[in-house]
This record gives structure tokens, sequence and C-alpha cells, in this order.
């Protein structure tokens, strides 16, 4: 869900605490077709990863509840 909203690999990697290879399995298994950031130029790039990096730190809690199993569904 959070590679489906623009979220980088390392930056899912680094808020679950696990390593970058596990995410990308994950991806592949899934077999999620997700448009290539590296084409879109610069500016933007950091404007999606800085606007990901906060909505990523705005559902911390909510994430961290979902993956504890203390909720039900995902934020």
């Amino acid at each position: 869900m959070l590679r489906k909203k623009g979220h980088s690999i390392n930056a899912i990697a680094n808020f679950l605490g696990v390593s970058t290879s596990v995410i990308q399995r994950i991806v592949k298994f899934n077999g999620l077709n997700l448009k290539d950031l590296r084409k879109l130029p610069r500016l933007i790039r950091e404007r999606i990863a800085r606007r990901n990096l906060f909505l990523l730190e705005k559902f911390r809690a909510a994430w961290e509840k979902f993956l504890l199993g203390e909720e039900g569904k995902p934020p």
C-alpha cells in the first residue's frame, strides 16, 4: 500500500525497520506495476519525496498500531 502511494523502497524499509531486499521481494511478489520516478525532472522527484515523507510521518502511529496487531485495518 505504501509503495502504491509513491513511497520509495528505501523509505519503506527504513520506516518498517527491515532491509530493502525484503521490500523488493514483496513488491515483486505482488506484481505491482508502478511508474518509474527516475524519468521525472529532479525538482519534481524531490517534491514528491518530501510529500511522501510528510505523509509517512503523519500516519506513522496508525501504521505502527496496525503492524503490531492493535488495529484491524490499515490507515
